[in-house]
């Protein structure tokens, strides 16, 4: 296993979140650990470059429905599930981001951009922020959820970039954590 993903698992385990909202990013962020090693047990790497990824991705998918269909067994390997846990992982860091940014500022309304200028406005580093969750929420995490026609060949971050993000996510659930909010 990458020996990024133990470091930030042993920083993770020293942490003690206190009440449900801390609990919340805590443990989105643990997902989003969880899913990348997974990812990268599974084998997967980035194809998004493949024309026609999603159309042989389609075809997979049929076959996968139709063995849960005759069988009642899900899949335990293979590229669709490496590609399903690199997405998991993808969309828990921005969950996590965006829940330990309201968690700090209070805010439970208004958009991305207003919670981070309030964050920043508060205190907040801003290496903790930018690049690595606005990149992710931009890039992956906002097409994903909003614009599939512009996602359908995969994800754009790489794998080792993905690790930089999770790396930087687990520097901010710890800073939240340690300081009062704003």
């Amino acid at each position: 296993m990458n020996k990024q993903i133990v470091e930030m698992a042993s920083q993770l385990s020293q942490m003690t979140p206190k009440g449900v909202e801390q609990e919340t990013f805590y443990n989105f962020a643990f997902g989003a650990l969880h899913a990348l090693a997974r990812a990268e047990e599974l084998g997967y790497r980035n194809q998004n470059k493949a024309l026609g990824k999603s159309a042989r991705r389609s075809a997979v998918v049929k076959k996968l429905a139709a063995r849960i269909a005759k069988r009642g067994i899900t899949i335990s390997r293979g590229e669709w599930l490496a590609g399903y846990y690199y997405n998991d992982a993808l969309l828990r860091m921005d969950i996590a981001y965006e829940h330990a940014l309201r968690y700090r500022t209070g805010g439970k309304n208004g958009n991305a951009s207003q919670q981070i200028k309030k964050a920043l406005n508060g205190g907040m580093p801003k290496q903790l922020l930018d690049p690595s969750w606005i990149r992710l929420r931009y890039k992956e995490a906002n097409p994903l959820k909003h614009h599939s026609e512009k996602f359908g060949e995969g994800p754009e971050i790489e794998p080792d970039d993905a690790v930089k993000i999770l790396e930087d996510l687990i520097k901010t659930v710890k800073w939240v954590l340690k300081h009062k909010r704003a």
